[in-house]
Parts: structure tokens; sequence; C-alpha cells
């Protein structure tokens, strides 16, 4: 075929290849058939900044109203000859269904689109193009068009004169006729994208690249709405030929005809019935109807003149070699529900012979779908003018006890109940009855035929045993078929009386099944009850659930409907629980006693007296029942005096909590109080062990012999204290031991052999990852009681908490798989209402409380970003490894190959931001960053202020105090390589008023919690964090309890750069900003030197973005 005639198949096959491929052979390929196009049709691809040659062009701003949006929309014709429907016509007589000597023959009626029940996918989809300076170019990904429109974004699209650009993309860019199509594009979009993540669990990426987008018939309705005149192609046969479809407010004229037929030859009477026009199929959508309806051999004479024009930008009827369906008309009709479903009547009955002997049921059954729509359908008075008497159906079912079976008395009424007739009796009597009506009664044999036909699909026919048709009872089978589904469908034809034998064998009512509790022996014991199910059967009932059957019988032969019950959320209960059948059998079934709760919120449970006193007993704390020992060296705060009430109370009632109090309200000195009372409570006891990070080891050892002189604590550091332990255990003292998670990591066997009274493990977040061996070392641990603390009992996941509960309540939350489903993915979904019965169940054991709530004393704190710009030396070297990091990823296969790559390139981009000179030794440039850092702390320290410098990586830390030296400003410095000891000196010595050292540096690992510096008033964020939870713990190292000053926190940010991006998607998107702090961490501890390099969960973490997400942080 010569250059420039390319057809739809080859354009099609073109767009289809699939982007993930990668290979120059696929590229090529798809090249050469766009020359060949004369790239009339170019699919637009996303346009990430340096993405591509052409990133470093500015993204053009097309005028308001100059682009056309076009819909081309496939549909395949997915209708099967055996539908029901076909089946129902059958049953009226054979002659209904053939396509014969008065039919069509070999033509198939266009059929009904598939249930959503039945189809595997849909037949419809879509793919749009639009049109700019008369270029028309794909969109060949609507998920990155809906992207650029919500953000202003861009994508590479063809303009005048065959001109590739980037074009950025607002609704204003198109016409008014065709902004209605963009907004239902992104509608669809992220239906899409919700039901992708549905399907695959977040766990895969979008593909890339062009494919049609599949669409649920409220979408092709939305479509056809939206589309602008003119601009809707069509395309429905595998040759891919393309034709305008025109949108038409006019009633269709069908030209149905019912063409008389008498053949005495073959003894052929009755009607052959057809249509000049087809309907080729109906769309259901959610505010309006359609029908799609093809005419022959003449065009609309709305069509727009751009409107014959395929998606290949040629005349639609030459875009491929001719059919012989080249030359019909479409059209799009609105429709109502009459309308509708005598459309779907017509298509079944279509090129169909109606004989006679059919009519009377034709008249009852289907005429009245065609004259009572407001389609223009004329059918002869002959059809509409039936001498049949109309014939009423009543069936009673009754149990006959001597035959032990279910009977049918099956009664065709005429003349409202005048005339009867058993269609299963010779009615002798009631013939001769009815032979002097006037006017003469005509019985309706097929209506009577079809109530006998009804009847026996269920029943046996008479016989000796029985002289009217029955089921034997003993037959379960037949007698549930009968009752659950025989009923319904004689209830179709007619009426049906049931005794009150028939009725106790079907539970009509709704079963429901109910769980009553008690509390007993420290333990919550069930009670499982139903309405209609006996106590001794629920086991069996549950039994048949788990098996998908639809009935069950139960032991005094009735039958009950597993489709009209609550054994849905009652075996959800038994599974979540672990209840066994041989317990529900026994009626004893025990749990824990905290599942109270959780039961208690999610309606399951009907606790008794008793058992409620004690859950309201939870919310309600007798502010008496606990008094502060006197002999602690500390006055609670009233918030404080709660929480230590609070801690008490989970411990009087055998529980453990997290205590989640903002940074800097005092945890620590709360749970002193606690156990210097649980001591005072019982003198003779166990040992207690608090578990946290190295840096806060001697903080705690010093705050328990500030606070108490009844405790002993021991810091853990070899295996002599263990030993200590217990030697000063057994003198009767009340021993607190204190171990890093590290420490604990490496003696986890020594100290698992110990019976604790209590096990605290503080920043709780270090236990976040279950996997982990310090989340795996602590729950090993045996105490009576066990607390966590944390300010952030969730940073990223909800899967976090679950893990810190896992920990203070194991089981509390079900296993992880189980929270996951039940909780944590209709959260990350975004249901609000899971996210709050969440909170309610863990409401009892989350205690937090915020700084703005308590401390109304507590001085303000004011957050400013500082945004500073790169010198030319410093933003050429940052722009060239910015470019090179987007090539590498646009070019990428796949993020999971190239994770660790991204991560160590990331990391690069953000140290070039601090100062080149850590990555180029020989760099003579300056640092606008180390720059503004000096002048910020020197316009601080003149106004009398102490400042505290943070920063991720150590050796921007060293830059920044040689500078600071440079100025004659004396530091400190707290990095991973500072010895517990030394840190606890450190901080003491800069909290000191007489010191003369006014600035403390301090990386983020090594001093981000625990550690108390009130006598700085101002805080620099030196590089910006990832997440808010992180920053927060650093800024109320200073902003906590004894600060008397106003707080200022700067955080410094170089301008166009990943570091001010990451901060707006921060804002933008919180789910994303999440995945990075999980796959920056690893790589910033790398950097600094303050633990090791990246593990495989960083990667993995960093692997869950797209391309578009880590491209948006390297876009200007």
């Amino acid at each position: 075929m010569a250059d420039g005639n390319l057809t739809s198949r080859e354009l099609m096959a073109a767009m289809m290849e699939q982007d993930q491929s990668g290979t120059d052979e696929v590229a090529n390929r798809r090249r050469a058939v766009f020359r060949k196009a004369g790239r009339d049709a170019r699919p637009t691809t996303f346009h990430g900044a340096r993405a591509a040659s052409r990133a470093s062009q500015p993204a053009e701003e097309l005028p308001d109203g100059s682009v056309t949006l076009h819909t081309v929309m496939n549909w395949s014709d997915a209708s099967e000859d055996d539908t029901d429907d076909i089946i129902a016509l059958a049953r009226m007589g054979s002659s209904m269904a053939q396509r014969g000597q008065y039919g069509q023959s070999g033509r198939r009626p266009a059929g009904v689109a598939p249930r959503a029940d039945e189809a595997e996918s849909s037949p419809w989809s879509a793919r749009f193009h639009m049109v700019i300076d008369g270029q028309s170019s794909f969109i060949n990904n609507i998920d990155q068009f809906t992207t650029a429109l919500e953000h202003r974004g861009s994508m590479l699209c063809e303009t005048a004169g065959g001109r590739v650009t980037p074009v950025t993309h607002t609704m204003r860019m198109f016409t008014p006729e065709s902004r209605p199509l963009a907004r239902a594009i992104m509608r669809i979009a992220k239906a899409q994208r919700a039901a992708w993540n549905t399907l695959h669990d977040h766990a895969r990426p979008m593909p890339q690249g062009f494919r049609p987008v599949e669409l649920s018939e409220a979408q092709v309705a939305e479509l056809v709405e939206a589309t602008p005149r003119g601009a809707l192609i069509l395309v429905t046969d595998e040759q891919l030929n393309e034709r305008p479809v025109q949108v038409t407010a006019e009633r269709p004229d069908l030209h149905v005809r019912f063409e008389r037929i008498d053949d005495k030859s073959t003894n052929t009477h009755g009607y052959r019935i057809s249509m000049d026009r087809d309907i080729l199929t109906t769309v259901r959508g959610e505010g309006r109807d359609y029908l799609l309806v093809a005419r022959d051999g003449e065009q609309g004479e709305d069509a727009a003149p751009h409107a014959a024009q395929g998606a290949s930008g040629k005349p639609a009827a030459a875009a491929n070699e001719p059919s012989e369906s080249a030359d019909r008309t479409l059209e799009f009709v609105p429709a109502n529900d009459d309308m509708v479903r005598a459309a779907r009547t017509l298509q079944l009955v279509n090129n169909s012979f109606l004989s006679d002997a059919d009519i009377a049921l034709f008249d009852r059954t289907l005429l009245p779908d065609l004259t009572d729509s407001a389609l223009n359908i004329t059918v002869p008075t002959a059809l509409t003018d039936s001498r049949v008497d109309t014939c009423q159906a009543r069936f009673y079912i009754d149990v006959d006890t001597s035959a032990h079976a279910i009977t049918c008395r099956a009664l065709a009424t005429y003349r409202d109940g005048e005339f009867e007739f058993d269609v299963f009796q010779a009615n002798d009597e009631a013939a001769q009855a009815a032979e002097g009506a006037e006017p003469p009664l005509t019985r309706d044999t097929r209506m009577e035929q079809l109530m006998r036909e009804a009847v026996l699909l269920f029943m046996k026919e008479p016989d000796a045993q029985c002289p009217e048709p029955y089921a034997k009872l003993s037959d379960g089978i037949r007698v549930r078929e009968l009752l659950f589904t025989g009923l319904g469908a004689l209830s179709a034809a007619g009426e049906v009386f049931t005794t009150p034998q028939i009725d106790r064998l079907m539970h009509r009512a709704p079963v429901r099944v109910s769980v009553k509790a008690s509390m007993h022996s420290g333990m919550l014991h069930l009670n499982v009850t139903s309405n209609e199910i006996p106590a001794n059967e629920i086991s069996a009932v549950l039994d048949s659930y788990r098996r998908r059957k639809r009935f069950h019988r139960l032991r005094d032969g009735s039958f009950i409907d597993l489709n009209n019950t609550n054994l849905d959320e009652f075996n959800a209960f038994t599974e979540q629980y672990s209840i066994s059948m041989t317990a529900l059998d026994r009626g004893d079934v025990t749990l824990p006693l905290f599942r109270v709760f959780m039961l208690a919120q999610e309606g399951i449970l009907e606790p008794d007296e008793t058992l409620q006193k004690f859950i309201d007993g939870l919310t309600n704390i007798d502010p008496d029942a606990y008094e502060v020992p006197q002999s602690l060296h500390a006055t609670l705060r009233p918030y404080q005096k709660i929480g230590y009430e609070w801690l008490n109370l989970l411990a009087d009632k055998g529980f453990g909590g997290i205590l989640a109090d903002e940074m800097g309200l005092g945890k620590t000195l709360q749970v002193i109080a606690w156990l210097q009372y649980r001591y005072e409570l019982q003198p003779d006891t166990l040992p207690s062990l608090v578990v946290c990070p190295a840096s806060l080891v001697y903080n705690w050892n010093s705050e328990v012999e500030r606070f108490s002189s009844e405790l002993s604590p021991v810091v853990i550091e070899s295996a002599e204290d263990w030993q200590r332990i217990e030697t000063l255990t057994k003198a009767g003292k009340h021993v607190v031991g204190i171990v890093s998670y590290d420490l604990l990591r490496r003696s986890i066997d020594t100290a698992d052999v110990f019976d604790w009274l209590a096990v605290i493990v503080d920043e709780a977040q270090m236990i976040k990852n279950p996997a982990t061996q310090n989340a795996r070392a602590v729950k090993r641990l045996v105490a009576e009681h066990r607390f966590a603390l944390t300010g952030t009992p969730i940073e990223n996941r909800p899967s976090e908490l679950w893990s810190i509960t896992d920990f203070v309540m194991p089981g509390y939350l079900g296993s992880q798989q189980q929270f996951r489903a039940r909780y944590e993915r209709p959260i990350m979904d975004g249901d609000s209402a899971t996210a709050a019965r969440l909170s309610a169940v863990m409401a009892p054991f989350i205690l937090r409380r915020l700084k703005s709530q308590v401390l109304t004393d507590l001085p303000s704190k004011i957050e400013q970003v500082v945004t500073v710009p790169m010198g030319d030396k410093q933003r050429e070297l940052y722009a060239a490894h910015e470019n090179q990091l987007a090539q590498f990823i646009t070019q990428a296969d796949s993020l999971n190959t190239i994770g660790i790559q991204v991560l160590s390139e990331l990391t690069v981009l953000r140290e070039l931001c601090c100062d080149p000179g850590i990555i180029y030794e020989n760099y003579d440039g300056r640092s606008a960053k180390l720059e503004a850092i000096g002048d910020l702390v020197q316009s601080n320290l003149e106004e009398g202020r102490k400042v505290l410098i943070f920063s991720q990586f150590v050796r921007f830390l060293d830059d920044i105090a040689a500078q600071l030296h440079a100025q004659g400003v004396k530091t400190y410095e707290i990095t991973g390589k500072t010895n517990k000891k030394e840190r606890l000196e450190l901080v003491d010595a800069f909290n000191d008023p007489s010191s003369d050292v006014p600035v403390m540096l301090i990386s983020l690992k090594a001093g981000g919690t625990g550690l108390n510096l009130t006598a700085a008033s101002s805080v620099i964020l030196a590089d910006p964090w990832w997440n808010e939870a992180a920053q927060q713990q650093a800024t109320d190292r200073a902003h906590r309890i004894g600060q008397r000053e106003q707080v200022h926190v700067f955080q410094i940010v170089m301008r166009h750069s990943v570091e001010e991006r990451i901060v707006q998607l921060q804002q933008r998107k919180a789910q994303v900003a999440s995945m990075l702090l999980d796959a920056q961490s690893g790589a910033e501890r790398a950097a600094s030197g303050d633990a090791g390099a990246a593990d495989m969960s960083t990667v993995r973490g960093l692997a869950s973005l797209t391309k578009e997400d880590l491209l948006a942080l390297l876009q200007e």
C-alpha cells in the first residue's frame, strides 16, 4: 500500500504494541507505521520533564477553545442464540423460534449484550483523540491525560505543520462543546484506576502505552451524551470499519412489518415479523438509555462535514476495503424503559415466524411490550383481537399426610372464577356447565398446557399413589426445588395458595444468628442462638453455608434459604476469631476478654449487665481509685495524672496499651509514676524492663533516678548486667532494667528467660515492621503487663499500628493478613467508615493527647519554609544529574529492576542540594544552602536564641560546623558515632544557662527522638524530611515541656529542586510521600554513616511508585 494510505487495522496494530517491551524493534515498527500514516494519527505520550529529547522545550499554552475532542467507540456483538428469551419463545411453540422457509435463512438476529453476571468482558471499548490545528493525536493513556488536566501537566502533541511539542493541558484549551467529553474521560479514568487498584491491591502500576478503554454500559451512555455533535465514531466489525454515529432525539420508525403467510400446501398459517432497520443493541445508562439503530443505504442529514472522518484522519468509509455493511448509517436514539423493553422484544422476534396457534400467547406475553412503547409500531388488528378467553391460573399447594407428599391442584379459571377446570383432570362437570355460557367460552388451551408443564417441572404426574401432581417429602431435593424455586415460578404464571403445613416447611422470616456474652473467670463466654435454628443445629447450618449450598434442611424436615440469613456476618465472626464447629455444638465458646471491645463495636455482641459494666469501666475512670505515690519526686500535671490512671486501669483489667502522647508531654514520667505505684501495690514482685533506642538509655536511667528513690534502674550493656538484675530482685529491690533495641536483639535468649512485671517499649515505631528483629525480639518477652510509648503510632500505613498492638495485646487485631483485608486495604482506598471502625476498636487501648490540647501555657511554634536559589555551578551540576536520572527512569522497563540505582541517585540529588562538595571533592563553587544557614544562625544568635540544626547527612553537618567555626560560632555535635554517655553530657552542657556554645548539630537518626533540648528556641531543618512525623519529632526536641520561649522552625529548601517538589508532593499526594519515606530512609542511613545500607524492603517501597510519580519529582 502506498505511503500515506494507512489502514485502521495497521494503525490499531501499531498502537497496540506493548510499550513495556522497551525494544528498539517495537519502537522502529511504530515509527514506521506513523510515517506511513503521514503522522495523521500520532499517539500522544506523557511528557515528564527531561523524559524525552524535547524535554528542554517549554510547554506550549494553546489558545482557549482551540482543541476538539473525538470519541472512537468499539462494539462487538456478544449475544448468543440460546439466550433465556429464545428458550422462553420456544416454549410458546417451536414455529416461533424457527428461521427457515419464511425467515431469512442464515442470518442471526442482533443479540442483546450479555448481562454483567454472564459476560467475561465488556463488549464496549473506546479510544479518544484530539484535533489541534487540523492534526489528530490519539490519547494513548487516559490516566496520564487526566493527571495532566488536573495538575496543568504537559503531554507531547502534534500541532500545525506536523510539529510535535509539549502542550500544557487545561480544560480551557478545549472547545466548549468538547469540555463535557473531557470531564467524562476524567471520570472514566478515575473509575478505571480505582478498579485496577482494587483488582491488584495497589501491588502493580497500571499498564502504560496505548490500549482501548473497556466501558460499562453507563459509561457508554455518558460518552454518547458528552461527545460533541459529529465527533462520535463507531467500529462494529472485525475489519475495523469506522462509521460516524448520529445522536438523534427523534423516535425512530423501525418499519416493523407483519406479513401474512397462508401456505395450504404445508399447512402453514401465520405472520412473518421483520423490520427494515436493525436494533443492534441497547445501552442502559444511569440517567438516560439509548438504542443503537442501523439503517441501510442512506446518510444522516445532519452529519457534519468532519463526522465522516475515521480515527486515522481519512474518510471513514474509505479507511478500509469495502464491506457488506459499509453503507449502513448508525444512530443512538434516547429511550425510556418502555422503548428499551420493546427494542429487546423486537431483537428477539425479528425475522421470526408466528403461527396462528401462537397468536394468543403472543398477544398476552410479547405484544404489550410493543404496543405500550413510544416506538412507531403498527400491529395488525387480527393480532390484537384474540377471541380466546383470558385464563387465570391458580395453584393450591398442600401436604397429603396419608401419601407423605406435597400435592398441587392446578385450576384454570375464567371470567373471574365463574368457570374452573382442573388441568390434570377430565373436568366433565365443569365442561357441561360452560356449554351454556354467554358469550360462548373459548378456553386457552395453550395456557392450560403451559400450566401443566410448569407444575411437572417440579412434581411428578398423578398416578396410583396420588391422584394429583405430587412430591414425596422424603425426596429432599425435589421438595427443596418446589418450595424455593417452583412456588416462585408458579407465581409468575398465576396465583399460588399454600396451607400452614407448607408454610412450616419454609422459613420465610429472615434467619438471624445472635451472640449473647457474659464474663466468667477472666474470660469472655459466648452463647450463640437463633430465631429460626435450634441451638444444636447452628454448626450444621453454618457448614452448609461454607459449602456454598443454597438451602439447608433441618432435622424436622423444614428448609432454610441460606441467602436469607446473616450467616455471612456470623461466618466472618467465627473465622476471624477461630471458633470451631465443636465449640459451637457444645455451646461453650470462650475468647480472651479483650475481644469484648471489638465485638461490641462491630455490633456482633449482646453483653449481659455485668459485662456491660465492665466495658463501661474502661471509659469512666474513678479519679480517686489511683492515688499518685507520695514518694514520687514530681508533681503530675492534670493530663499526666489521667495517663497514670489509664495505665493502672488497663493493668488491673489485664490489658496492655499504647501511650501515644505527642512528643514532649512527659510519657516517661507517667510510666515511672505507674511503675512506682505497681511496686508499692506488690512489694515482692518481678523486675521490669524498658526497651528504647540506644540514644535514650541513659536518659531513662537519669529520669528514673531523678523521679523515684524506690526504683532501682539498671543500664544493661553486658551479660553481667542481666545477672545484676536477678541479684537485686532477689535482694528485694524494685528493679527497672533499661536496654537498647540493638542489645536486646543480641541477648534475647537471656532476656526471655526472665519473667517480667512489665515490659515498656519506648519509641515503639521501632517495632512498626513485624518482620524486623526488633519486633520479633520484644514479642518474645514474657510479662504481666505490656505497654508501648510513641508519639507516632502510625507514620505510613495502618499495618504499623497492627504491629505495635500485636506486642501490647497479641491477637487483638487478628493476624496480619486478616488486618490487611479487614482494615488496611479499605482504609488505603479511602474508606472513612472502616477508618472510623478501627479507631473505635482501638479507642480503649490508645491514649493520645496533643500539646495544643493540654499545654495551654506552652509557647507557640512558628514554622517557615526558606527557599534558596542555587548558584550557577551548583545548578549546572544538579541539572546534569537530574537529566541523567530522568532519562534512566524513562527508558527502564520496570522500577523493580532499577530500585537500588534510583535510590542512590535520589540521594545524590539531595546531597547536591546541600553542598556539591559532598559529592565532588574538587568542587570550587559556592553552596547556597550553606551560606543561607550561616546567615540564619547569625541572625538568631544576635536575637539571643540558641539554635538546633538537623540534617540527614553527617558530611553536611561537618560542612555546617566548618562554616560556623569560620564565623566564630562554637558548636556541639551529636551523630551516630556519639556514644550514649557522651550524648547525655552534651545535652546537659547545651541546656546549661552558663554554656557559651549556642549551636547543636544533630543527625536525624542519632537525635531525632528522646532528646530534651529546651535551651534552644530556634530549629533549622537543613534538608527536608520525607514525612511530617519525622519532621515533628525533630522540632519537638525544643518545643516541649520546659520551653519558655516561642520556638521558630526554619526549613531550608532549594528552589527548583527535588527538595521543593517533595514538599509540594507531601501536600498533594501523601501516599506517595509515605512510600518515599520507606525508600529514602535506607539510602540516607547509608550516606550518613549512621546505619547500614538500604535493604530489599527499601527497594520494594520504591518499586511501589510509578514512573510518573518519580518523574514528577524531577520536572520543573
